[in-house]
């Protein structure tokens, strides 16, 4: 810890050094004379949208000129462009005449007094509103003959910080979303779950013509917007809306991916509807409405399938088994986003509403192996669930811009669910894989003969049906008030507050058999309800001086609240007379009166708990920031301190207990980032420390043994604990020859890891938990990505990515009997290289890829087999339109696995997909028939390994299918003004 305060304070120390005065060449300090700028914006009185060309002079009151130039612009992609001015000045108080010009408008003054300077460092003039001039009969338009310019369409373009992606220069099929563009840009990678990462770096958001859509649900546009109305896709680090108004990067930029439209859809209406229907009943449809105007964004989606699927063929092909989709899901989805301007910039007001049902079917086989110091434990289950899913989410945000900044946002989500569980698992103590496959290893443990050679090995069985509903409701408001001081600094007011509610309910209809000496069985009829409530608020205030070194000291106090009150009602239905095993009441029923109820309450493991937590936090923060032409420079340290308060009160049975816990935490945090050679060079440092109290729920010393085999403990001895994180990334790009490099580095040590310890009894398969501090966990993780063009017209290009993560892992596993619990040390190795190779030319594409990942684990205990496990996998792609009117995709890749414990695991998976479509009705309509999995090779499995054992689990996916689809596109451009 000394160490990581010390080269904060040396990182301080040498920025602060940048910011000293200038010398003359013989040393002696010489004082410059400071300036500040000046801005101002011009507009048209009745549109409010800026002028171009506008001559702009500075004069002083006597009509003295100081200065003359022509206004800048900005379009936002958009008709509605804003024109700006900016002049240096000396900054000392002072009066001006700011004339605007020009020959279509009548000449516009505005006069404005600077009283104060202080610490600003710039002003902003009020706006002028010129006014149209009457136009003479006499005044004609005179056109130029049009021009054509053919170009070769580059793919990628670098303007300073901002990385853009023509997305005209794509080869891709009509009918394509935005999803589709985003996969093929080089050094993009877009997850399943629709996380976006350009060279490694995570987006925060996307954004829509410089306007947030749907924030934090990037399927939305992803899956609906159209790839045909996009001009490009940018990639930069956008400035904050509160540090717009403050004028200085108060926040660490956002890393945004902004979707501009080109603007023949700048305004007007976009539809797009599409129906599918295929084979093993597979369908699909959605419908997409967009409405944009200067000022408003209005958009409309509907979609409906079970395919669960967005790749397509023709992409990377990149089907791994292991990252299919898991189970079947059969989805309806509506939703409304609306987003408004005002057109003179004082406010934004965005809107947004879901609906959403999910019908899921869920089945599951798993091996585990447990690590245990007298020989391992083993175990095979499989699992089918069937539920039911509902969920409303509204989200209103208001930004409010002039004469102060002020950010409210409310969300409201509620969700309902039903479920349906079945269930079944046995535990060995001898690896059972030479007696076949998971599900036949579950069949002859359940039949009434069990085989003697597996019976032998075999500790228990047990069989679970379960049925459920539940319900939970979850509101916020956060509203955040900051106001820029006349003298240059801010004051800033800011307040959250959230509630939850839930109640969630279940029937459990459990049988458990042991099997080692004499079958014993216990069967249970269960029934359990938990409702929750919980309230969170907080509140803020902060003030930051700004200094003219282009440092900043902000200080601040938080006050935050949690409350949070839980009812676990356990009850055994086979208590009461009639109820137990085989009984003719069904599953999901109750007794008929509350009083028979209250006779089958399993009071050892019902439990209420009441937790309330209050903390003082006080904080110190400064960093740095400088802006030069081609250059910028950002640090950051926060040095906070925080008093945490926590109490408990928990009853359960004859317990009625009462916990307190004090702490005082302090967690500092750096970041530094440099960006130099016209932006496209960047570095960035980030460290942080973490600690975390441990739940107090686990160190209240009880016993819960409501699952027989798996009993939980308590223990009143748990500490903090703390995590030191360190990252370091480099990137680098030359824009001329569409080359990019980065690397990065990320590394984590935790201290006093909570590590669910365990006792396991070999004769029973009983796990005993107990909760305990462990030290020695820490990982690793670097990457080295590597991107360019090959030949001169960028056909040709590739990409590679290498990546390695180590994980030290240190669990505690005991077996029935020892004295103590020993460590379970596993070093984890996991290495990933990924390779791309791509040509298009004009309609044709064609790819070819590999990927290697290697999983490699040893350990120094007993009885331990390292982990050599290898998934590798490589293909083709291929893409082309015949005659403008079909195009042609298809992908064709082996998937292969070697290494695994399991047999059936170490596989060959050969996938191929295609598609073909044809457009007619001026390319209204399209038809398109697709071909999934047509060589019936796609399955799911995933493999994990940690310090307590290795675990195997396959999932059911969706079947191999042929689906035709239609769509229809509808547009209602602007007229041309």
């Amino acid at each position: 810890m000394k160490r990581s305060v010390l080269l904060m304070l040396l990182c301080v120390v040498a920025l602060s050094s940048q910011a000293q005065g200038n010398t003359d060449p013989k040393g002696k300090s010489v004082k410059k004379e400071r300036t500040i700028l000046l801005w101002g914006h011009i507009a048209d009185s009745f549109t409010k949208v800026g002028i171009t060309g506008t001559k702009i002079t500075l004069m002083r009151p006597d009509s003295t000129v100081i200065d003359t130039m022509t206004v800048g612009y900005f379009d936002g992609n958009t008709r509605k462009i804003d024109t700006y001015y900016k002049f240096t000045i000396a900054a000392h108080p002072q009066k001006f005449i700011i004339k605007a010009e020009h020959p279509d408008y009548y000449p516009a003054y505005i006069d404005y007094d600077i009283k104060y300077v202080a610490r600003n460092v710039y002003f902003d003039a009020p706006w002028h509103f010129m006014k149209k001039r009457v136009r003479r009969m006499d005044q004609q338009d005179h056109q130029l003959n049009e021009a054509v310019v053919v170009a070769t369409k580059i793919k990628m373009v670098f303007k300073g910080d901002t990385v853009i992606y023509n997305a005209d220069a794509f080869n891709l099929s009509k009918g394509s979303m935005l999803d589709d563009l985003v996969k093929q840009m080089p050094g993009v990678v877009l997850k399943d779950n629709g996380e976006i990462y350009l060279n490694g770096k995570k987006v925060d958001y996307l954004m829509l013509n410089g306007k947030q859509f749907f924030k934090g649900k990037n399927n939305i546009m992803l899956e609906n917007m159209p790839y045909y109305i996009v001009k490009n896709v940018q990639f930069y680090d956008k400035t904050t809306d509160k540090s717009e108004y403050l004028g200085h990067d108060v926040e660490k930029k956002d890393f945004v991916m902004d979707v501009k439209l080109k603007k023949e859809y700048s305004i007007g209406y976009i539809a797009n509807a599409e129906v599918a229907g295929g084979t093993d009943d597979r369908y699909l449809s959605r419908l997409f409405g967009l409405r944009f105007s200067d000022n408003t964004r209005i958009s409309l989606y509907g979609n409906m399938n079970n395919v669960n699927e967005y790749r397509r063929p023709g992409r990377d092909g990149d089907w791994t088994p292991t990252n299919s989709p898991n189970g079947l899901i059969d989805m309806k989805r509506a939703g409304m986003d609306i987003n408004i301007d005002d057109k003179d910039q004082r406010y934004t007001e965005s809107f947004s509403v879901e609906a959403t049902l999910y019908n899921l079917d869920y089945s599951t086989r798993t091996s585990f192996e447990s690590f245990l110091p007298s020989g391992d434990s083993y175990a095979s289950s499989e699992n089918t669930s069937k539920s039911k899913q509902s969920s409303f989410y509204s989200f209103n945000s208001f930004t409010l811009k002039k004469p102060l900044f002020v950010s409210m946002s409310t969300a409201v989500n509620y969700n309902k669910f039903e479920t349906n569980d079945q269930s079944r698992s046995v535990t060995f103590n001898a690896d059972p894989e030479n007696y076949g496959s998971t599900t036949q290893i579950l069949d002859s443990i359940f039949r009434p003969s069990i085989n003697t050679d597996l019976n032998s090995i075999a500790v228990n069985r047990q069989s679970n049906t379960t049925i459920g509903n539940g319900h939970q409701t979850y509101i916020s408001n956060s509203i955040v008030a900051t106001k820029k001081l006349s003298w240059g600094d801010d004051l800033e007011l800011s307040s959250d507050i959230t509630y939850r509610n839930s109640m969630n309910t279940s029937f459990n209809s459990y049988q458990l058999s042991y099997l080692q000496n004499s079958v014993t069985t216990d069967n249970q009829n269960k029934y359990n309800t938990t409702p929750n409530n919980s309230y969170n608020y907080n509140a803020k205030t902060q003030y930051t001086f700004h200094l003219l070194s282009n440092w900043s000291y902000l200080f601040y106090y938080l006050y935050t609240q949690s409350y949070s009150t839980e009812l676990n009602s356990h009850y055994r239905l086979d208590w009461l007379n009639g109820w137990g095993y085989n009984s003719s009441h069904s599953l999901g029923e109750l007794p008929s009166n509350r009083d028979s109820l209250l006779l089958a309450l399993d009071a050892n493991n019902s439990y209420t708990k009441h937790y309330l937590e209050h903390t003082h936090k006080g904080g110190f923060r400064m960093y740095y920031e400088k802006k030069e032409n081609d250059k910028y420079t950002w640090f950051n340290i926060h040095v906070p301190i925080q008093q945490k308060n926590e109490q408990l009160s928990y009853q359960r049975n004859k317990l009625d207990t009462l916990i307190y816990l004090r702490n005082w935490l302090f967690q500092p945090d750096m970041t530094f980032i440099r960006r130099t050679n016209n932006f496209n060079r960047e570095y960035e440092v980030h460290y942080s420390t973490e600690i975390n109290t441990p739940d107090m729920a686990k160190m209240v010393n009880i016993r819960d043994d409501s699952n027989p085999l798996a009993i939980q403990l308590g223990n009143p001895n748990l500490k903090n604990t703390n995590k030191q994180n360190f990252s370091a990334s480099f990137s680098d790009r030359i824009p001329e020859k569409q080359k990019f490099f980065n690397a990065s580095i990320q590394v984590s040590v935790v201290g006093n890891q909570v590590a669910n310890g365990f006792t396991y009894d070999p004769s029973t398969g009983v796990y005993t938990f107990r909760p305990e501090n462990v030290d020695g966990n820490w990982n690793m993780n670097a990457n080295v990505g590597y991107g360019n063009g090959i030949d001169k017209e960028k056909h040709w290009n590739y990409e590679t990515l290498t990546s390695w993560n180590y994980n030290r892992n240190v669990d505690l596993t005991a077996v029935s009997g020892s004295t103590q619990s020993s460590l379970s040390k596993v070093d984890n190795h996991r290495i990933e290289e990924k390779l791309k190779l791509n040509y298009q030319q004009g309609a044709l594409k064609l790819g070819v890829n590999g990927q290697v990942l290697w999983n490699y684990a040893t350990s120094e205990r007993e009885n331990f087999q390292t982990v050599n496990a290898c998934d590798f996998s490589y293909g083709a792609t291929a893409e082309y339109k015949l005659f403008k009117k079909i195009d042609f995709a298809s992908d064709l890749k082996m998937y292969s696995r070697r290494g695994y414990g399991d047999p059936n695991m170490n596989t060959n998976n050969l996938v191929w997909n295609a598609s073909v479509g044809y457009s007619f009705l001026n390319d209204k309509m399209i038809a398109r028939l697709e071909g999934f999995d047509l060589l019936h090779q796609l399955t799911s499995v995933q493999y994990y390994l940690n310090g307590q054992g290795k675990t195997e689990t396959w999932h059911n996916t969706i079947p191999s299918y042929v689906m035709l689809h239609l769509i229809y596109r509808l547009n209602f451009n602007p007229k041309k003004k």
